[in-house]
């Protein structure tokens, strides 16, 4: 038997499955809807006997037909099954869906798979399953698709199958196109199949194209494509290493001069930085940071105290928080252009020009 590789599930596959869950899933409403129903009414009626009960002027005898009733209706109500055993009384119902299509059609088994909902290879062992059984659907499908393919051998002027040897393999070539007889596998493969009359085993053999024909004669010696004559590549020269310059002659190279780094712009007296977009300016240098942060320092620049609340809403912070946990880096930063952070517990921060030694 041949092994073919599971084709993946087509959309149409896919949402047969969902369309039977979702009717497995109506169905078990219904069961517990009903079920519900017979408990409240069985309730119902346990309620008013035992008021009945606890009556004084009800009547001594205890009615235990009713009490056997409510009991036997309630011990038989109606319980949903499990998901599992849904799930096999659908596959069941599918298994037997594939033999009447198989019966009554002449549709390919992986034609059988789609309208199933199943894999292109479940109908291959669904049939040979029931067909080692002696099913009388698969016997009919079989004897229906060896007559579909004799009368195609005719039609198509060759041999019919009933003319050959009993148990001579009948080819059934283009099985993506043309119906497999007697059970053979109708998956479509990258190989021809065979199948015996009996319709009971099959094999497979892979296909051999044959060599083609040239299209045109040889030429003859005479008229023959002359070859121009190959001229071997010589090798290159070496050259000989240059001579060593004598140091007297050597020229000296000026060196390179760097770049002096340019200078930080000037400060206004009643500024300690000044922030431009992400880039912080103090005293002795700059800092380029996150335009937040530069928001965030930009309200100290003037030197005087604020709380965190006020640089929260600067930066436009979600906390105070994330204010407070910033200030030892940015202490940091700002440290080396030459200012210092102050911050007073309790109180708030400010900037101040760092004092050089």
């Amino acid at each position: 038997m041949s092994q073919h590789e599971p084709a993946p599930i087509s959309r149409r596959a896919l949402a047969n499955d969902v369309v039977a869950v979702l009717a497995e899933i109506c169905e078990a409403q219904i069961r517990l809807h009903d079920a519900q129903i017979n408990l409240q009414q069985s309730q119902a009626r346990l309620i008013t006997m035992a008021r009945g009960l606890f009556d004084p002027d009800a009547p001594a005898e205890t009615p235990t037909s009713t009490i056997e009733t409510i009991r036997e209706a309630v011990r038989n109500a109606p319980v949903p099954h499990s998901r599992n055993e849904m799930r096999l009384e659908a596959y069941q119902e599918r298994r037997q869906e594939v033999l009447r299509l198989y019966a009554e059609t002449d549709l390919l088994q992986r034609e059988i798979a789609e309208r199933c909902g199943l894999h292109s290879d479940r109908p291959h062992k669904i049939l040979k399953e029931f067909r080692a059984r002696g099913d009388e659907r698969v016997k009919q499908g079989d004897a229906r698709r060896a007559k579909s393919a004799a009368l195609q051998a005719a039609t198509q002027g060759g041999k019919p199958p009933a003319a050959q040897d009993e148990g001579q393999p009948v080819q059934v070539r283009g099985a993506s196109d043309e119906r497999a007889a007697l059970g053979g596998s109708c998956v479509p493969a990258q190989s021809e199949e065979f199948v015996t009359a009996s319709g009971a085993e099959e094999a497979v053999l892979p296909a051999v194209d044959p060599v083609p024909a040239p299209d045109d004669d040889p030429l003859p010696v005479d008229e023959l494509p002359k070859r121009e004559p190959i001229i071997p590549i010589t090798k290159p020269k070496r050259e000989p290493p240059p001579k060593p310059v004598a140091a007297s002659t050597q020229i000296p190279l000026a060196l390179e001069e760097k770049p002096e780094p340019a200078a930080a712009p000037e400060l206004p007296v009643d500024r300690v930085i000044t922030v431009q977009g992400p880039m912080v300016i103090g005293p002795t240098g700059q800092w380029r940071t996150s335009p937040q942060i530069g928001r965030t320092l930009a309200i100290l620049a003037d030197g005087q105290l604020y709380g965190l609340d006020r640089m929260q809403r600067a930066g436009r912070w979600t906390d105070v928080k994330f204010v407070s946990a910033g200030l030892t880096a940015w202490a940091r930063e700002l440290k080396e252009i030459g200012v210092d952070l102050i911050q007073l517990k309790g109180i708030g921060v400010r900037l101040a020009r760092r004092e050089i030694a």
